[in-house]
């Protein structure tokens, strides 16, 4: 459908370029006139990735990719995705509640609560320095076993306004005009909006 609406070819060429993104994700290409039915829930989710390189993306928004999915079959999408991102060089925006997933794959990570940014960090900045109460508070209560816990959390209060304050070089924080709690290291006033990352950082 991506390329009969977008792209001017041929039923031919279509059916080649299908064939070509099928085999690109793991399914065979002789798969490519069954129905949904007929596929397992995995072979959907690597349908539904196909259809997203259609048209050549350089950005793939991922939103919740693994969440119906069993344990085994989201670390094949997983590793997919992975792949993909590499071969492809593609910049990939993940959607997920999973912190496991985030931290897997995600080179920046970004939290929000209440429908704003609470905290955008690098993936090992964020898991091991969270300074968001929002932030220590979600890791707080998913952190594996074998890690050293994180002190106490009190439950964060409800996110209303406030700016994003770069505490650290790539670190932003949302701080109320009352806090006092995290340093007022950025060069410029807090805002509420971040620069455009890179397509590196978005990864």
């Amino acid at each position: 459908e991506p390329l009969r609406l977008h792209r001017a070819s041929s039923p031919s060429a279509r059916i080649a370029r299908a064939r070509e993104l099928l085999e690109m994700v793991g399914i065979d290409p002789d798969l490519h006139e069954h129905y949904p039915r007929q596929l397992s829930g995995g072979q959907q989710q690597r349908v539904a990735i196909a259809r997203s390189l259609a048209l050549d993306p350089t950005l793939l928004v991922c939103d919740e990719p693994t969440s119906a999915l069993d344990v085994s079959i989201q670390a094949e999408i997983l590793a997919l995705l992975s792949d993909l991102r590499e071969r492809l060089s593609l910049s990939m925006l993940f959607v997920t509640h999973n912190l496991a997933v985030a931290q897997k794959l995600c080179d920046r990570i970004i939290v929000m609560a209440d429908g704003l940014i609470v905290e955008s960090a690098p993936t090992d900045v964020l898991f091991s320095r969270p300074s968001h109460p929002y932030t220590a508070a979600l890791l707080a209560a998913v952190l594996p076993a074998h890690r050293d816990p994180l002190p106490p959390q009190p439950r964060p209060e409800p996110v209303h306004g406030g700016s994003l304050v770069e505490i650290a070089p790539g670190h932003w924080v949302r701080r109320d005009s009352e806090d006092t709690t995290l340093p007022a290291t950025t060069p410029e006033s807090g805002r509420d909006d971040l620069q455009p990352a890179t397509p590196q950082e978005n990864r």
